[in-house]
């Protein structure tokens, strides 16, 4: 599903690269530590699932905005309730083995309170742990880089937790967000846009999804991406629908964002025009 999703967005993303940013990832190796190993032993290899890539282009300052929000997002994932500060470069070799470390020993105890009280496995959901990040490019727009963050996890339930995100970033780092973009009280005027946008979605008209009525709110997003088509705000799960409708793409043509979006960004530049 998430590869077909890729796809859609390479599909409609201006396919053009900045003449002078070269886009580049660096993946992680990850450990294997004193408790991974015992967690394999007791309760069963592939419990641990880490995929953690960071940015590394020529662009120190991009490189920099983007694996802040990686690192925020692993941070939100290792450590939900406490206060957690990854910083803006790839995760070094100590932190990461901390890391590894501390989430296997909380499997392995977990598993073993599951033994240890009669049952007959550790128990599956109560002792996986997967995280995945890995920046992915979507091409180069009046100045901008377009990079979305493909990130999920999984700590137990019925199904792995994605959240994607987009970010629009200046050669200086800089990440361009809502208000950055539109003219003020654009808000208002998007809503049928958005509106029409849904409704017109292959899945509603197909009967596979529901359509939504005036009184529908689609709040502001930062997850944009500029396609050829059109500017496409793009949805987390369970923001505007169910986690079964997935994250929807809604794609508006530039045309009708006039006196919405601001003017510069209007029009297709040369270099990323459909042909």
């Amino acid at each position: 599903m998430l590869q077909k999703l890729l796809l859609a967005l390479l599909l409609l993303a201006p396919i053009s690269q900045g003449a002078d940013f070269l886009f580049a990832t660096r993946k992680l190796n990850i450990p294997q530590t004193k408790s991974s190993k015992a967690l394999d032993a007791v309760c069963g290899n592939h419990l641990l699932d880490f995929d953690i890539t960071y940015l590394a282009s020529n662009n120190e300052a991009i490189n920099k905005t983007t694996n802040y929000h990686i690192n925020k997002m692993l941070c939100d994932a290792f450590h939900p309730f406490e206060e957690c500060d990854f910083g803006e470069q790839m995760m070094s070799d100590t932190v990461l083995e901390n890391t590894v470390e501390e989430v296997a020993n909380n499997s392995l105890a977990t598993g073993l309170d599951s033994l240890n009280g009669g049952n007959k496995t550790c128990g599956y959901a109560a002792v996986s742990f997967e995280v995945k990040a890995v920046p992915q490019y979507f091409g180069h727009y009046h100045g901008l880089e377009q990079i979305m963050i493909d990130f999920s996890e999984y700590q137990g339930g019925a199904h792995e937790i994605p959240s994607l995100r987009h970010l629009l970033l200046t050669p200086d780092g800089k990440r361009l967000k809502y208000d950055d973009l539109f003219f003020p009280d654009s808000a208002e005027k998007l809503q049928p846009l958005l509106l029409e946008a849904w409704n017109n979605r292959e899945e509603v008209k197909l009967g596979n999804g529901y359509p939504k009525d005036e009184e529908s709110d689609f709040p502001q997003t930062d997850n944009l991406l500029f396609t050829a088509q059109g500017l496409m705000f793009h949805y987390r799960h369970y923001e505007i629908a169910s986690f079964a409708e997935g994250d929807p793409q809604l794609v508006i043509p530039y045309e009708k964002l006039k006196g919405i979006l601001k003017d510069k960004y209007l029009s297709l530049p040369n270099e990323t025009a459909a042909p």
